[in-house]
């Protein structure tokens, strides 16, 4: 159990000052973050890309019950810059004391999603987080918490002058959510919601001992990982935590006057190499689409992502090759292009319908390609990469997304399955077959698991698909998605 909290008043006021103090300062070097799980399913690939994607940030994961503990060691712990927790454990007294201790030295830690459930029993634990939730318990007069998965809702930026949520504009979730929880009134709250099924309270920063602490209640599954806002606020509550956050505001990330300087940058960087001559997408996203250009902070997005690159991925930073003007140039040029992105496509959708179904591509993508069991929406795929991208695909399969990777698994009887990955954490996998059915399994019952290479989608030459054929069918799907100007 730790020790009651003494002097919030005076912490509150610590926290003011640390909140401006954080808006100078910085460092070279990546924050050293260990990041600790347990006690809850998470899907681990697609959470762990999170953090594989912060240019700022290294990390090291551990698990409570595991090597956690361990690594919570005063002597382990003090080669890490920032704790962040994505637990749910209940078995909090082994490491409590070391815990307790590393806040009184001053080290950074974040809680995430279901970490407000954590330690449920201890009543100190909720002031450590800011807040608290209990989401059962064997007192019958236990007030509970509660939760709803699969909500879509609007996040608003509380304070916009929080370093956390500088140049933030209000963004959609769609998340697990939760209610009936208590935060802390000592605790800075950055983030909300109006949705009912929610508490109002999304995310805060607070201060415990010498330490600075924030809480983030997004991030239950793919589908808010892969959210770029989600993305940015668990990146810089990192670097808040850490002393080292700097705002976005200290360079003008305004597009410049000058496309045309914009269009030469593009070829001297050689930026057609990834994203097509035409921007329209290849191994890169597609730079012209809607989705791009629709963001509230896109010309912020499109600045930070051409300045300082996407870490584990093959965009690299160019503040080395542009200056910040050029970079601002070739943003409006990218900018000018989108408004012309995609004209109606020259097929016979009647005749693009009949293909669709008799190749066999309603069986994964739905009737008008929806998204299905074992294929995603392909509008969504045209928004996010771009019709080039998607009849490439058609041809020659290469990359997936996460949630629509193939595995085969062999049980202990022989029985080989293979299908769609759709959920797995440390200890289990949740799978569909080529039937359609969810198959779950425990990894220390298998006797074989493989990630395959190759994609569940089947590769569509000339001679299985026309290049007649082909149009005829991107016909039928531009009408399918209800949208004339994808």
């Amino acid at each position: 159990m730790l020790s009651p909290r003494l002097g919030r008043v005076a912490a509150a006021l610590v926290l003011t000052a640390s909140i401006a103090m954080s808006q100078t300062g910085g460092s070279a070097d990546p924050v050293k973050v260990l990041l600790i799980t347990g006690g809850h399913p998470y899907e681990e690939d697609a959470f762990m890309d999170v953090f594989r994607s912060m240019k700022s940030v290294s990390f090291t994961h551990v698990a409570l019950g595991g090597e956690a503990e361990k690594k919570l060691k005063p002597e382990e712990a003090k080669k890490y810059d920032v704790l962040v927790f994505y637990d749910m454990y209940e078995q909090c007294a082994p490491y409590l004391g070391d815990l307790q201790f590393l806040l009184e030295q001053g080290k950074g830690t974040i809680f995430l999603h279901h970490a407000l459930g954590s330690c449920s029993e201890d009543l100190e634990y909720g002031y450590v987080l800011g807040g608290k939730a209990r989401f059962d318990s064997e007192d019958p007069k236990a007030t509970l918490s509660h939760f709803k998965g699969g909500t879509s809702y609007r996040a608003h930026i509380e304070d916009p002058n929080n370093p956390i949520t500088a140049g933030m504009s209000d963004f959609d979730v769609t998340d697990e959510v939760y209610s009936n929880y208590f935060v802390d009134s000592d605790s800075h709250v950055f983030l909300t919601t109006d949705n009912p099924n929610s508490g109002r309270q999304l995310a805060w920063t607070s201060q415990y001992k010498k330490s600075r602490v924030a809480y983030i209640q997004l991030g239950h599954d793919h589908v808010t990982y892969e959210n770029p806002n989600y993305r940015r606020l668990v990146e810089r509550s990192i670097l808040w935590v850490s002393g080292l956050l700097k705002t976005p505001a200290t360079a003008d990330t305004s597009p410049g006057e000058k496309p045309d300087e914009g269009a030469k940058l593009y070829e001297s960087l050689g930026c057609g190499a990834c994203h097509g001559e035409d921007a329209r997408g290849g191994r890169g996203p597609d730079l012209r689409s809607h989705a791009l250009w629709s963001r509230s902070d896109a010309q912020q997005h499109v600045f930070d992502t051409i300045n300082g690159g996407v870490k584990g991925t093959e965009m690299p930073s160019f503040a080395k090759s542009a200056t910040e003007q050029d970079i601002g140039n070739l943003v409006s040029f990218l900018q000018h292009l989108q408004s012309d992105a995609y004209g109606p496509i020259g097929g016979d959708a009647n005749h693009g319908r009949e293909v669709f179904q008799s190749a066999g591509c309603a069986g994964c993508h739905g009737a008008t390609g929806s998204g299905g069991a074992l294929g995603p929406e392909l509008a969504a795929v045209v928004r996010s990469k771009g019709l080039d991208y998607l009849k490439a695909a058609i041809r020659q399969p290469s990359t997936v997304p996460f949630n629509y990777a193939a595995v085969s698994v062999v049980t202990k009887d022989g029985k080989r399955i293979t299908g769609r990955r759709c959920n797995e954490d440390t200890f289990s996998l949740q799978m569909v077959d080529y039937s359609g059915n969810l198959q779950m399994f425990l990894k220390d019952e298998l006797k074989e698991l493989v990630y395959e290479k190759k994609p569940l989608m089947p590769s569509y030459d000339e001679t299985q698909l026309s290049p007649q054929s082909l149009l005829d069918t991107l016909a039928f799907l531009q009408i399918a998605f209800d949208r004339p100007n994808l």
